[in-house]
């Protein structure tokens, strides 16, 4: 039996208005985290505007029930997303929840845990994937197959996605099995932002924690922690970044550094990438932030958008500099190949055009160690050691 106590659960519903298969049972459930350890946002989809629940329990917390709140979602087919609050145990334990409504039918019971401490410590370990530009074709699927086969072994704590989310080409279930089991955090891409396309389905499907952290609303630019990671998600696709700047100086002096002692940044269109394709697409965004990202000792950025795999030395203004972040490149997650490489830079450590999904395991205050894994078996295609000193907080001058 578990000790239990009061904590908050965030819950985002979707009701789907199409057709989308057979009876109104809810489908396509989804997590994200609030930006509070342990709490936990969940969405998932009907074809009915019939109201909805969820139902959630954990061994010895009981047994609970709590209603959504909808808002509109005009895309086709697509009517509204729900939020509602929910109380939920301690840390380290195993949930089992379901969604939906008698007039609707419920949902498969799914499962999830919460891992993060209440009261993290910078040697708070933690486990994270990442992925970017994932689609619907053999080698999405493969992705996802080893994704799940990661899953069932190391068991992740959430995944960052770099953008070009497989839904914004029009087909917005498909990887929902894997949203099901962890936490999703996006960030926007291009794909999301298409001219002529509306951009609904990103801003109303994914609930981040932008409120909690003062970010733009819609999902665009947010920040959370997690364990001993500062987690940063910022929006490539602006036009002027002048107001992400303002929110990130904010949001970069109210870390703390002896509670999250790790930064790392996440977006879609990578700043250093010797690929053909989309080259310099992220340099005016790069020219904008790349100072307060040296100047506030991030560690580590990953971005998408380029359909291959590349990891850099640490690099500031395009030379190595051991204290700047390191920057990988995965838009390996399926959709296609940017197989094409200009001339390798000084600080390019490896180039691969090959599916895949990487691995982040922050072992403590000092030690980040990352593994680009294989598609087909999950093996590892390549690995970087992190380790910083620490005492590298202290203010660069």
């Amino acid at each position: 039996m578990h000790s239990c106590g009061p904590l908050w659960m965030s819950l985002a519903l979707l009701v789907f208005a199409a057709t989308v298969g057979a009876g109104d049972v809810p489908e396509q459930l989804r997590l994200a985290l609030t930006g509070v350890n342990g709490e936990m946002v969940v969405g998932w989809t009907t074809q009915l505007d019939a109201g909805s629940t969820v139902e959630y329990t954990c061994d010895g917390c009981g047994h609970f029930t709590v209603e959504g709140n909808a808002s509109r979602y005009s895309i086709p087919a697509y009517t509204p997303p729900y939020t509602s609050p929910l109380l939920h145990c301690t840390a380290f334990v195993l949930y089992s929840y379901r969604v939906g409504h008698s007039k609707t039918g419920w949902s498969w019971t799914h499962q999830f845990m919460t891992k993060a401490d209440v009261q993290p410590t910078p040697d708070s370990p933690l486990r994270f994937l990442s992925i970017g530009d994932e689609g619907t074709i053999k080698g999405a699927k493969e992705v996802l197959a080893g994704m799940l086969v990661a899953q069932e072994k190391f068991h992740f704590d959430f995944l960052v996605h770099g953008g070009d989310i497989s839904y914004a080409n029009g087909i917005q279930d498909i990887w929902d099995q894997w949203g099901q089991l962890v936490p999703w955090m996006v960030s926007v891409g291009n794909h999301e932002m298409r001219p002529n396309q509306t951009d609904a389905g990103f801003l109303y499907r994914f609930a981040m924690p932008t409120a909690q952290s003062g970010g733009e609303s819609g999902n665009m630019y947010y920040s959370f922690d997690y364990g001993n990671a500062h987690m940063i998600a910022l929006e490539s696709e602006a036009q002027n970044f002048s107001a992400q700047y303002d929110w990130l100086k904010r949001d970069l002096a109210q870390v703390n550094r002896t509670v999250t002692p790790w930064i790392i940044g996440f977006w879609h269109r990578p700043w250093y990438s010797s690929n053909v394709e989309h080259a310099g697409s992220g340099d005016v965004m790069r020219g904008a932030l790349e100072a307060l990202f040296f100047d506030n000792r991030v560690d580590m950025v990953i971005t998408g958008h380029v359909h291959c795999y590349e990891r850099t030395l640490p690099v500031y203004q395009g030379a190595l500099n051991d204290e700047a972040p390191f920057y990988i490149t995965n838009g390996a997650g399926g959709n296609g190949m940017d197989d094409t490489w200009g001339d390798a830079p000084e600080w390019s450590a490896k180039r691969l055009a090959a599916y895949g999904f990487g691995y982040v395991e922050l072992f403590n205050a000092t030690h980040l160690h990352w593994t680009m894994r294989s598609s087909s078996d999950s093996a590892v295609i390549d690995e970087a050691w992190l380790v910083r000193p620490a005492d590298r907080f202290q203010t660069r001058r």
